[in-house]
């Protein structure tokens, strides 16, 4: 997709994730009793609290995907520092 457009599928995967299909997951792996590694953009989880408590109360491992979904490649170096420690903070 053009970086001009927005992308309705993609914003329409991410909003599903975030209000039923981590709820799903979080039934199941519950039930079957799964531990699983979770990457998660820090943006994400500041969206949505309940999902981030979630995780940080479980058995669950998070693992950074950064600050947010960004190519990192064309950060500068500054710029990738703060976005790192932004993600940390978070």
């Amino acid at each position: 997709m053009a970086p001009d457009y927005r992308d309705l599928a993609m914003e329409s995967v991410y909003e599903y994730g975030q209000r039923a299909g981590i709820w799903r997951l979080q039934r199941l792996f519950d039930k079957k009793k799964i531990s699983a590694t979770f990457f998660a953009a820090a943006v994400s989880l500041e969206s949505n609290a309940e999902v981030a408590q979630w995780v940080r109360d479980s058995d669950h491992e998070l693992c950074s995907h950064g600050w947010r979904w960004e190519e990192m490649w064309l950060l500068s170096r500054e710029k990738e520092k703060a976005h790192m420690h932004a993600a940390l903070k978070s």
